[in-house]
């Protein structure tokens, strides 16, 4: 009888190990799995940041013009600027600021001469000092192509070219046409020249300008719309 209490014991205590090694194996591999996936968190994390980078392409009187350099979208909402380390409000153009895009934060006042304007992303900051901004000579705009009177036939492919001076004083050029009957602004380019490429199916009579604005603030369109005529296409 007592034989086979010891077997009976010895099954009970065998039992109670493979449970035991169970568990506790249950237990490192939940542990191992949860570090796995924080790591991968973490890294994940990690390439984001490294992702979203920025540079501030110009400053303006009271506008900051920021790239995005890094590989990733960058909210708007998850940038800051600051001046002379005193947070500033800011109103942006757009809010999410596309890869290699260029976005326009206006600020509620002109930043000061010789303060130190900083912008803030999720992956780096940058920094310029604000010049004080001396009047100078507004915008001159040249409209390059396409040349007045142009004709052209359906389907064509535009090549628009304009460029706007002096050029260290240009902060933005803009393209306007009448292409839907209405003069619009079509696109922006940051900085003092514009090249860009449209498609135009529709036969007819159209028009086009730049627009600069200059680091003052001021505007200003070439002297004289260019025209150029869109034929129909052979069948």
């Amino acid at each position: 009888m007592k034989a086979v209490s010891n077997i009976v014991a010895t099954i009970i205590l065998l039992s109670l190990t493979m449970v035991l090694i169970g568990v506790t194996s249950a237990y490192f591999a939940h542990t191992t799995q949860y570090t796995q996936d924080q790591l991968e968190q973490q890294a994940s994390q990690q390439e984001a940041l490294r992702g979203s980078t920025i540079r501030i392409h110009a400053v303006g009187m009271s506008e900051v013009f920021v790239k995005n350099t890094g590989s990733r979208n960058i909210s708007a909402g998850d940038m800051s600027i600051y001046i002379d380390n005193v947070p500033v409000s800011c109103v942006w153009d757009m809010q999410q600021l596309p890869v290699a895009s260029v976005a326009l934060c206006t600020l509620p006042a002109p930043c000061p001469g010789n303060g130190v304007l900083r912008v803030t992303a999720p992956g780096n900051e940058d920094a310029a000092v604000c010049e004080s901004v001396q009047p100078g000579p507004a915008p001159v705009v040249t409209l390059v192509a396409p040349m007045s009177g142009a004709a052209l036939v359906a389907p064509a492919t535009i090549l628009f070219n304009c460029r706007a001076q002096p050029f260290e004083n240009i902060t933005r050029i803009e393209l306007w046409t009448n292409l839907t009957h209405v003069r619009a602004r079509n696109i922006t380019s940051y900085g003092y020249s514009l090249v860009a490429n449209l498609s135009l199916n529709v036969p007819g009579s159209y028009e086009w300008n730049c627009q600069a604005r200059n680091v003052q603030g001021e505007e200003r369109f070439a002297t004289t719309w260019q025209a150029f005529t869109i034929a129909p296409g052979t069948i």
